[in-house]
């Protein structure tokens, strides 16, 4: 730090940034809603084609695509309107994913946050 700033002048100019981040986190892991999934809750994409296909939708202002801290949603239609543009089937797209998670969703949500901040935000 420089002779002028100090530990607590740092962390205020970084202050609503953390906290907005805090709370997309806390937000994404302890209200999912059913019909979003992210890239580790689809099924039918892969998840690196998941985030291009929200990439997409989201630069050309199509429906069904956020982005929420640093994962990438999209709706059961928006996932099904993708298949349909690649070709593919999705049937199984309206099903729930199951997803197995030994975390608490306050655990998992802190660690994704730990994993930004270490990423430097």
């Amino acid at each position: 730090m420089s002779a002028g700033l100090t530990s607590g002048d740092f962390f205020a100019m970084f202050e609503g940034a953390i906290r907005k981040i805090i709370r997309e986190e806390m937000q994404a892991v302890l209200h999912p809603s059913t019909e979003w999934r992210d890239q580790r809750q689809d099924t039918v994409l892969t998840p690196r084609m998941h985030c291009a296909a929200a990439r997409r939708r989201i630069e050309q202002n199509l429906p069904g695509a956020k982005k929420v801290g640093d994962r990438y949603m999209l709706t059961t239609d928006a996932i099904a309107e993708e298949l349909d543009r690649l070709g593919r089937r999705h049937s199984t797209v309206h099903k729930a994913a199951a997803t197995t998670r030994d975390l608490t969703p306050e655990d998992e949500a802190l660690a994704l946050l730990s994993r930004r901040l270490q990423r430097g935000i």
